[in-house]
């Protein structure tokens, strides 16, 4: 994931993101912690809006029409290159 990096409070509607799914929530008694397992492929989108009321909390529309809200730290963007090697002789 190093082309990838993390939205946080980078969003704005618009935007091209990938958002990594939450398959399961394992919880760990002995230490009182969460874990989370996710899907293997991020999923690609768009920002549709950003929360009023939460920080970092936006909905995201994806290419098959499914709209879900997501955290900044669950959602990502490409890191582009702005080189122009190839203009070089």
């Amino acid at each position: 994931m190093k082309d990838f990096k993390v939205v946080g409070r980078e969003g704005y509607c618009g935007m091209l993101v990938f958002v990594r799914i939450v398959k399961n929530i394992l919880w760990d008694e002995s230490l009182d912690t969460e874990t989370y397992e996710y899907e293997n492929r991020m999923k690609p989108g768009f920002i549709l809006e950003i929360s009023d009321y939460f920080d970092e909390y936006y909905l995201v529309r994806f290419f098959d029409g499914e709209k879900q809200h997501f955290w900044g730290v669950d959602i990502f963007y490409k890191i582009e290159e702005n080189t122009l090697t190839y203009l070089q002789k």
